[in-house]
């Protein structure tokens, strides 16, 4: 009993104080964040040269960066024309086909329907009431008497 109460003090302990690490850590990186961005600023203020080499050279990345996005999108305006292209001329015929072949089973199950289902169940009905009729004429014989 005493190791159990010692174990969940221990876990409480635990779970309390992760509690205060995940905010304290985000406080701290949030500092240094500022922290980087004043001494960045004023680094760039004392050096107007550097400042318009980086200024220069983030203009450069973003315009290298407009061109990959543009190249992206025509990729994907040509990927989609290209799936336009499969749905029309590709997959179109196929499902036509496939409402063509559904077409021709309905007329083929109507065809046994009408040809062989019926006239079988006509013959079964009236064989059924004929031996009902010949049961009614000569009783014993459907009870196997003689």
């Amino acid at each position: 009993m005493a190791e159990t109460a010692d174990t969940s003090a221990s876990e409480n302990g635990t779970n309390g104080s992760s509690a205060w690490k995940l905010p304290a850590i985000l406080g701290v990186i949030v500092l240094l964040l500022v922290a980087g961005l004043a001494l960045l600023g004023v680094f760039l203020l004392r050096n107007p040269g550097l400042t318009r080499m980086l200024r220069d050279l983030v203009i450069i990345a973003f315009a290298v960066e407009i061109l990959v996005v543009g190249v992206a999108l025509i990729v994907v305006a040509v990927q989609l024309a290209r799936l336009l292209h499969l749905l029309r001329h590709e997959i179109k015929p196929i499902l036509e086909q496939a409402s063509d072949t559904i077409g021709a089973l309905h007329g083929t199950a109507r065809l046994v329907s009408e040809n062989v289902a019926a006239p079988v169940v006509k013959l079964s009905g009236a064989l059924a009431g004929t031996m009902r009729f010949l049961k009614m004429l000569w009783p014993e014989r459907g009870r196997g008497g003689k």
